[in-house]
């Protein structure tokens, strides 16, 4: 009788417990979380290329566009369709890494370009000096697709000589 009992109250627990524990997620259930852009900065003639640049050099920093290519700048960080990251990237380095949190992925960055803010006191002071392109054409970005909890790596080549288009502020 005894076991019997018990055996009815592992029963009970088990198919309590399970609730629909194991049933699969449907394929089209809309995933958000964080993902990220990491990347690598390559500069081209190294730490040399730097000295090739035509202005003052106070930071670097890295911001992805929701629109390509981004009509107005200012507008887009403040209306959160632009991602960035906040400190600067390490300078005069033959390479360097950024990261850039992309909050509410999933989203599509059309256009990811490296700024050199060239005076320390307007933050508008700011020259494009690299885009991140697969085809290796800095006049066409490429796109990068962030998914929730995933890391998109890529790469951006800077050549002080041959600079991409300037968008607008």
């Amino acid at each position: 009788m005894l076991k019997t009992y018990l055996f009815i109250i592992c029963l009970t627990t088990l198919f309590t417990a399970c609730n629909e524990g194991l049933k699969p997620e449907p394929e089209n259930a809309d995933l958000a979380g964080k993902g990220f852009v990491k990347g690598t900065i390559i500069v081209k003639d190294g730490v040399n290329g730097w000295k090739k640049s035509k202005d003052s050099i106070f930071a670097v920093r890295v911001a992805g566009f929701l629109d390509n290519p981004p009509s107005d700048i200012i507008n887009s960080v403040l209306n959160g369709k632009a991602y960035l990251n906040s400190d600067t990237v390490a300078l005069y380095q033959d390479s360097t890494v950024f990261y850039i949190p992309i909050n509410d992925s999933p989203k599509t960055i059309q256009y990811l370009g490296v700024a050199l803010q060239y005076s320390k006191s307007s933050f508008l002071s700011q020259r494009v000096i690299g885009v991140y392109t697969e085809s290796g054409d800095n006049t066409k970005p490429s796109v990068i697709k962030v998914t929730p909890f995933d890391t998109v790596n890529v790469r951006i080549y800077i050549d002080f000589e041959n600079l991409p288009p300037q968008p607008s502020l």
